[in-house]
């Protein structure tokens, strides 16, 4: 089996930590945190993107900033092509959450955690190759032992 090299991360000076303290996991709080609005970098933000350093710490910031807040109502969204995993996402989870009220079973990948053993890869396949078929090997992660 063909091994890929993984490409190590950007490392982003925002996402350091901050110097230990004597709270509860003192020693693992981020540098830029809510209370610092993430260490945003305005001028950024007003005038090109996001303001915030690194793909790690946006999502830190979403998570952190997103609820509690009532359900939205989605049928108002115009969603385009580039949200295709967006609403097939919301159909997978809908039609599990259908299946586990009326019919009592248990969603995909509860007991069966192997589904989540996959990674992304950027790949050429041919046109006369089953792509899913072609990259099976690179997105698969394979279960070493410990």
């Amino acid at each position: 089996m063909e091994t890929t090299k993984e490409t190590p991360r950007l490392y982003q000076e925002e996402e350091s930590y901050g110097p230990p303290t004597t709270r509860p996991f003192g020693f693992i709080i981020p540098k830029a945190n809510k209370s610092n609005d993430y260490l945003i970098n305005w001028e950024i933000h007003t005038t090109r993107r996001l303001g915030i350093a690194g793909v790690n710490l946006q999502d830190i910031c979403v998570t952190e900033n997103e609820g509690p807040t009532p359900i939205l109502d989605r049928t108002k969204e115009n969603l385009c092509s580039a949200d295709q995993t967006t609403f097939k996402a919301r159909r997978i989870l809908l039609r599990l959450a259908k299946a586990l009220r009326e019919q009592g079973t248990t969603p995909t990948g509860v007991r069966d955690t192997s589904i989540y053993r996959v990674r992304a890869t950027s790949s050429i396949v041919p046109d006369n190759e089953n792509w899913a078929e072609a990259v099976k090997d690179k997105v698969t992660v394979v279960k070493t032992a410990a």
